[in-house]
């Protein structure tokens, strides 16, 4: 079973991240560096199996496709918890870097791929399924910068 924090963000973000669209012609891959990544976690777990995971520090990834890139400050912080039944929940705040597939954008009603500012409460209940509150503003839209 993946952990809710492999959910949010492992060490670096997905190998291809891409920007999905409904017509696969107008999807494309971005390739993302890691300039700067001073971020630090610190796990806490209470007797009833519950575990929670308080990240922050500072991370800095620049985003390339077509010819242009753009560097975006996705420090964060974040806070992510997870439940012996295999839910869980992250909270971010500050600047979220914000993955979703092209079936999940309707859903969520966000982009592909962005940079989040604010409150984002991403929820997975013990089946899997995803759900988003508390939501923050998209600062940039990076499928819509690199077009």
């Amino acid at each position: 079973m993946q952990s809710v924090y492999s959910l949010c963000r492992a060490a670096a973000p997905p190998a291809v991240p891409a920007c999905d669209s409904a017509d696969p012609a107008e999807s494309f891959p971005i390739d993302v560096t890691i300039l700067a990544n001073r971020e630090y976690s610190k796990e806490l777990k209470t007797p009833d199996g519950v575990v929670a995971t308080l990240t922050t520090g500072s991370l800095t990834a620049s985003f390339t496709a077509h010819g242009k890139t753009i560097t975006e400050n996705i420090s964060g912080p974040f806070k992510t918890t997870g439940f012996p039944d295999g839910s869980g929940v992250v909270q971010f705040k500050g600047l979220t870097l914000f993955l979703i597939t092209r079936d999940q954008v309707p859903q969520f009603n966000l982009p592909a791929v962005s940079v989040i500012a604010g409150n984002l409460t991403l929820s997975v209940d013990k089946e899997g399924k995803t759900s988003v509150s508390q939501r923050g503003h998209v600062m940039v839209d990076v499928c819509a910068a690199l077009s």
